[in-house]
Formats: structure tokens, sequence, C-alpha cells
């Protein structure tokens, strides 16, 4: 069926080959004899990746992943189709700028121990990747410990509140078309952090805490960039979340916010909503997320 359907098919639209098979196949004369033919068509080959083959064996051949896939396939469409992000011309994304940041600060106790929350910052780096591969210029600033960005782009690492703090108000400086500030922010600190270790053979301990100001409500005071907060929320009452996202929209000037819930999280099923002023798309993966950010910046890119 896909050589027929190859051979029947319109050589003037982009034909996308994503091959996969043992390394030793892979790399048969034959093999690459086809490959270099299929690229003189003017078909376009994503390359296979290493990793765990589906035969057992660790090397070259394994299937791109999906989403980078789809990555390459969204591209195509919109250099051939420009009216899918609503515009009649295709936007150059090389001139659209990110900002990110991603997983959770961390608040000293004293010199080893501290308080922090579960981000791991998964979503930001895949973000993060999802742009830099279709072009946009990123810069992530990214927790200490939680997962960086696969691919390359400016990366700068914070623990603190204060630390990211200082690295926001440093990097807003720098005309950004897009923050999207999806980082777990502290909202309290240790009023007066230990020097050395608190004993462990202490009964009872007292930390007093003082609260933080809220970064994201900070962003459109020093930036005109667009900004795309983020909302965790721990209930299933529907009121209760959009009077949050209400009050994001409110307080941070925010133009786009993503909510996702921690019940849905702890569950495994971790989906976003994406809200803006007057709507809201529900029910969204990682990836379904990623394309619907990535065509909105680009129609409200254009329309600048």
């Amino acid at each position: 069926m896909i050589s027929t359907l190859f051979l029947a098919y319109e050589l003037q639209k982009p034909f996308l080959i994503a091959p996969a098979m043992n390394t030793k196949m892979y790399f048969h004369p034959a093999t690459q004899k086809s490959l270099t033919t299929l690229k003189e068509m003017g078909c376009k080959i994503l390359e296979a990746a290493s990793g765990i083959l589906a035969c057992g064996e660790n090397g070259y051949g394994k299937l791109l992943e999906p989403e980078l896939i789809m990555q390459e396939v969204l591209k195509e469409l919109l250099s051939v189709k420009p009216e899918l992000t609503g515009k009649n011309t295709v936007p150059n994304s090389q001139t659209i700028k990110v900002l990110i940041t991603g997983g959770g600060t961390s608040e000293a106790i004293d010199d080893v121990r501290t308080i922090t929350n579960g981000s791991t910052g998964k979503t930001a780096a895949r973000l993060a990747d999802f742009f830099i591969d279709c072009g946009f210029q990123v810069t992530a600033l990214v927790a200490n410990n939680a997962v960086k960005p696969m691919l390359n782009c400016t990366l700068k690492t914070f623990t603190s509140f204060s630390d990211l703090e200082s690295l926001l108000n440093s990097e807003l400086k720098n005309n950004y078309d897009y923050v999207i500030h999806a980082a777990a922010v502290s909202d309290y600190s240790i009023k007066n952090p230990v020097a050395g270790k608190i004993s462990s053979d202490t009964e009872t301990l007292t930390i007093q805490l003082v609260r933080n100001k809220k970064l994201i409500d900070t962003i459109k005071e020093k930036s005109d960039s667009k900004l795309i907060g983020f909302k965790l929320t721990s209930t299933n009452d529907e009121a209760e979340v959009l009077a949050k996202v209400e009050k994001l929209f409110a307080q941070a000037g925010c133009d786009f916010v993503v909510q996702n819930d921690w019940n849905q999280i702890k569950m495994g099923t971790h989906i976003f909503n994406l809200f803006t002023k007057d709507a809201v798309i529900k029910d969204l993966t990682i990836d379904d997320l990623s394309i619907q950010l990535m065509t909105e910046m680009q129609s409200q890119r254009i329309s600048l």
C-alpha cells in the first residue's frame, strides 16, 4: 500500500519519510541508495535516531519521536498552507523571541535543607524544545534540579525565588515577543535561614516565613512582551478554577493563561486548558498545547 500510494502522489507537494529499522538494515548500501534517490525526488527524510530498537538492539535506526515528526509535518503544512495561521503570508518564525521559565524554586532553611515544591519542569522543557525546533529564538530559565530542554538554546538556571527574580529582571530588558511563565515560584521564603546545619536532636522546630511578591505580576511592568501565565489548581469546582484564572488575567495582565489541575496530574492524566480573555480550549495534551500556542504566536506576530 505504501509504495502504491507513493507512485500516485504528486511530488509538487511535501512528502515526508520517517525511516525506522535495524542499524545494519539502515546502513545497507541498498537502503542508503534508496534514501538518496528519494531526496533527489524532493522527499524530506526525517532522519532516524539512536536508541533501543524494536529488535531489542541498541543502535541507529530508531523511529524519530512522534512529537518531533508532528512538528516537522506542521512546519511543512504551514509552508504550503499559510491560511492555517489565519493570515495570507507565512510567518518568519526566526524573528520570534521567547522567554520560558520552568521548574520549582527552592528556599533554604539551613545549609542542607530546603522548602520546595514538586514541579519537574517537564512542561516548560517540552514547550522550549517545540519552539526551538520551530525556529524560534528561545531563552529558558530553569530550576537547577528540573528537566532541561534537550535542544540548543540559551539556558540559565536558578535555585531560589531571589535567583529567578534577578534573572527575570535582567532578561526582560531583551525585548522578548513572548514570556511563558511556567515556573512554580515559592509564595514564601524563610525569614532567617540558619548558617550551618540545624541539629536533628531538636524535638520541635519553628520556621518563620515571609511572603514573596508575585513575579508574574511584575512582568508586564517591565516588558511589552505578550505574557502566557500558568495556573495550577487543586479543585473540581469549575467556578473556582475560572475565578483563579480571571484573577491572573486581572492582576498580571496575561494575554493567555494555561490551567492544569493537581487532581488530574496525580492520577496520571496531565491535560491543559488554554484560556484567552473570552474563550477556552479544553483538554489539551502537551503537544496540542504547543501547537495552539505556536499558532497564536505566529498569527499575532504577523498582525504586529
